[in-house]
């Protein structure tokens, strides 16, 4: 029970974050900073990777990362939409 709060500020993060479309970049960079605060819990971070990338159109782009840190891994997609020319988080789930 002590990840529940850890999925629960990654979820508001999530539905947050929804509404500001931020640039894929700052999406990782939020959710290292909500990590961040669980130390505890993940431990130090070590590196994020881009694992995968796939276009879905010329708009669209599938993104998948991962977080690693001492204790455990966290790996999620991005749908990045490029509506002019700059890429933008259009949604986001846990793998």
């Amino acid at each position: 029970m002590k990840t529940l709060s850890v999925s629960i500020e990654l979820s508001k993060l999530a539905i947050e974050a929804e509404g500001e479309m931020l640039a894929p970049k700052e999406w990782v960079s939020n959710m290292k900073k909500v990590l961040s605060k669980h130390e505890d819990i993940v431990g130090g971070f070590r590196e994020s990777q881009l694992k995968n990338s796939k276009s879905l159109g010329e708009d669209l782009r599938l993104s998948e990362y991962q977080l690693n840190y001492e204790k455990s891994s966290l790996l999620f997609q991005l749908v990045n939409f490029s509506p002019r020319g700059e890429w933008q988080v259009q949604g986001f789930r846990f793998v």
